[in-house]
This record gives C-alpha cells, sequence and structure tokens, in this order.
C-alpha cells in the first residue's frame, strides 16, 4: 500500500542521497544520479524477475523514477517528505499520474 511505498521511497533517497552509511550498492542509479535502473536483464527468467520484485529497488524504480527532480534532489530527508507530500497530492489533482501513491 501506499504506506509501504512511501517508507520506501524515503529509504531510497536516504541511500542515494548519501545520508546513511548503508546500502550504497543496493540501487544502480542513472549517470545523472536521478533515476534508477533496473539491475535486471530483459531476457532473464520471467519467475526471477516475479521475485526480484520483493527487493526494495525493483519495487520501487517506478515510482522513483516518476518523482521530479524537485523531490529527488531534496535538502534533507525532511524537505524530501514535503516534498513527496506536495507531489502526491498535486498529481492527485492533476491526475498526471492517477493514482500515483495509492
Amino acid at each position: 500500500g501506499e504506506r509501504r511505498i512511501r517508507g520506501d521511497l524515503i529509504e531510497a533517497f536516504k541511500v542515494i542521497s548519501g545520508k546513511v552509511d548503508y546500502a550504497s550498492n543496493v540501487f544502480k542509479v542513472s549517470r545523472s544520479g536521478s533515476n534508477i535502473l533496473s539491475k535486471i536483464n530483459n531476457n532473464s527468467n520471467k519467475d526471477i524477475c516475479k521475485l526480484r520484485q520483493c527487493f526494495l529497488p525493483d519495487r520501487i524504480k517506478n515510482y522513483w523514477n516518476k518523482l521530479p527532480g524537485s523531490v529527488k534532489n531534496s535538502e534533507s530527508i525532511t524537505s524530501f517528505k514535503i516534498n513527496l507530500e506536495k507531489f502526491k497530492h498535486e498529481s492527485k489533482k492533476d491526475s498526471c499520474f492517477g493514482k500515483f501513491l495509492t
């Protein structure tokens, strides 16, 4: 649900932005540093792909990549949370992402 995705996005922000010292190799990040890339080879076994969706990077990749730079590039964890909530409410109003976090 929404709470799990929100928590996962916050954890991803902490790791990607270097706010924590653990899990620095968990995410494969684009050269720009703003998008999470998949570690799954497109030709790999579908069962493995389904299993990998249980892991944090694969669960949140699509949600993270839809976030605007203003959210991803937040200065602090608190500002990330505030910007994430603003984006969530704006996307519900504009319906540009439909059910982004629901």
